[in-house]
């Protein structure tokens, strides 16, 4: 008699624990969503400075020599100059203004395969000192430059800095 009690007594234990583990279900589904939403997160900021850092080893202005040193007539056209046709050609900050990149690529503008689902976008502006975007670029010692990494499942992360006239 006291084994029937048993067998009923564990019969109700797994009842319990399967309404629970239904119950639970759904938060462990929540939880992989957030992580892959995470792992999403991270790849594009990841994309994002490694193309800010590209930027960041040109110089600041087509003007400049090969030394830092501040320049008085900074070149007012924003984007590639003649025969810089991708960026192994781009010798300063402003010439990655519209760049884009679906997949993004290395510094050797060989594709990364593996990101292919992102897609990186590059803007650069004259600004003030108080990150004004300014219409007349000679007045400024101040670039903005903003990278925005995206994918189709997610809005874009965007990093932005501001690099000046040396």
């Amino acid at each position: 008699m006291n084994r029937g009690y048993v067998l009923v007594e564990v019969t109700i234990a797994y009842l319990i624990l399967t309404v629970a583990l239904i119950a639970l279900l759904p938060v462990f589904v929540l939880a992989i969503k957030a992580g892959k939403s995470t792992e999403q997160l991270q790849t594009a900021t990841y994309l994002s400075q490694e193309l800010l850092e590209e930027v960041r080893l040109r110089k600041w202005d087509q003007n400049s020599s090969s030394t830092p040193q501040h320049i008085n007539n900074p070149s007012a056209a924003l984007g590639p100059d003649a025969g810089e046709t991708d960026k192994t050609k781009f010798n300063d900050i402003d010439d990655f203004n519209g760049l884009s990149e679906n997949p993004p690529k290395d510094p050797l503008n060989n594709p990364l395969t593996a990101f292919s689902a992102y897609t990186r976008t590059v803007t650069v502006n004259y600004v003030d000192s108080t990150m004004v975007v300014l219409s007349t670029p000679s007045t400024s010692n101040y670039k903005q430059v903003q990278v925005c990494t995206s994918t189709s499942l997610r809005a874009g992360i965007c990093l932005t800095t501001l690099f000046t006239n040396r």
